[in-house]
């Protein structure tokens, strides 16, 4: 529900695309950062972030796609790309 709220705001639908956050930030933003498994981005990805943009995705008016950024050999950032359902 809170990434649906963040990501259905009216700037991001017509731009098309969410800010790019750090991975601290998402969480926080989410409210999943005092998971203590949220330091492993595989952890993150399939407990939080795939379950949440499938829901999103089947039951609301947008749909989103996650994309990750690199900084070195780990990821830093994630953004979304996001459509009208």
């Amino acid at each position: 529900l809170d990434l649906y709220e963040r990501l259905s705001d009216a700037e991001y639908r017509k731009k098309g695309i969410s800010p790019v956050w750090t991975i601290d930030e998402f969480l926080s933003k989410v409210k999943a950062d005092d998971l203590k498994a949220a330091n492993d981005i595989r952890y993150v990805r399939r407990k939080i972030i795939e379950p949440a943009v499938s829901e999103i995705n089947e039951v609301s008016d947008i749909l989103v796609q996650y994309h990750f950024k690199r900084t070195g050999k780990s990821y830093s950032h994630i953004f979304f790309t996001i459509k009208d359902n």
